[in-house]
Order: structure tokens, then sequence, then C-alpha cells
């Protein structure tokens, strides 16, 4: 007897159909896994990348010669364009109501109700704006532990930071 002639070649074919089809399959389903972990790692990448390359505008107060400068600085990688800044009302007010200090005319591009826009800061450039001029030759000590609220916008970022002014201004 021939062994040949004993195998159902019709059933062979179709079990090695079938199993090729499962194996097909299976590899689908491992691909399309493989494709959702690849694109979420994308994403991760793609989120990294904006947060290392993305300017970054931090805020603090100087006082030099007699005014008192709000200072900003450009901490990131890439250059900061078309920047708003607004100084909440409720500090400004502070300032009116003591006639120690003369409100000067750069706070005013950059209070609420006003909008100024600076065109743009370089990569750890800073921007010092005059918040005011200070009178008199006595200590001073209103502006300690004040909170400054800001706005700011620029490219594509919108933030608000709370500034605490620790520091006593002497004459």
């Amino acid at each position: 007897m021939d062994i040949f002639n004993m195998i159902n070649w019709n059933a062979l074919s179709a079990l090695a159909t079938a199993a090729s089809a499962i194996v097909t399959a299976i590899m689908v389903w491992y691909t399309r896994k493989t494709l959702r972990l690849s694109e979420k790692q994308l994403e991760q990448l793609k989120r990294q990348w904006n947060e290392e390359h993305r300017p970054l505008l931090v805020f603090n107060t100087e006082y030099k010669n007699g005014m008192l400068f709000l200072c900003v600085e450009n901490k990131g990688t890439v250059q900061a364009k078309n920047i708003r800044i607004i100084v909440a009302e409720d500090f400004i007010q502070k300032l009116r109501k003591n006639k120690s200090f003369f409100i000067h005319e750069d706070l005013k591009l950059i209070s609420e109700g006003s909008c100024h826009v600076f065109n743009y800061l370089q990569p750890f450039g800073r921007l010092k704006i005059c918040i005011s001029d200070v009178y008199g030759w006595n200590i001073i000590h209103i502006l300690s532990d004040s909170l400054i609220k800001i706005k700011c916008s620029y490219n594509d970022y919108e933030e608000e930071t709370e500034l605490l002014v620790k520091q006593t201004i002497r004459l």
C-alpha cells in the first residue's frame, strides 16, 4: 500500500489553511497591540520634546536705584513671542494707596484694562518692567509679603502665576 494514496490531500490542505489563518490572526492582534504601544510612546515623546523646546517665563521682583522692577526671564530654549503680561488690579491699588510710591508708566502698560505686547524675549533673555519709583528717605515695608497676581500669554501658552514679594525696600 502506498502511503501517498492513503492521505486525504484536501483535508490536509484545509488543516494547513486553518492553521495559517490562526497564525495570521495572532500576528494581526500582536501587530495592533504593538502599534498602540508605539503610538503611546510617540505621544509621550512629543509631549517631552514640547516641554523641553518651549519658552518658559519666570517672574521675580528687583529693587535697584530707588525703583521696583518686575523681572521676566525666559528660562526656556525657544524664543517667547507676543508676550502679554497683565498685573492684577489689587496690587496696583495697594501702590496707589501709599503716597510713597509713584506708579511708573511701564506698569500702566501691563495693568488690567491695558494690553501691551512685547514682541519677543530670547532664550535666557531678561526683561525688566519698572513698577514704581519710591519717594522719601525712610524705610518702607508696605510691599513686604505682597502678592502680585500675573496673567501671561506667549506663543501658544497661557499662564497665571502669583509672585510673593519678599523684599523690604530701603532707601
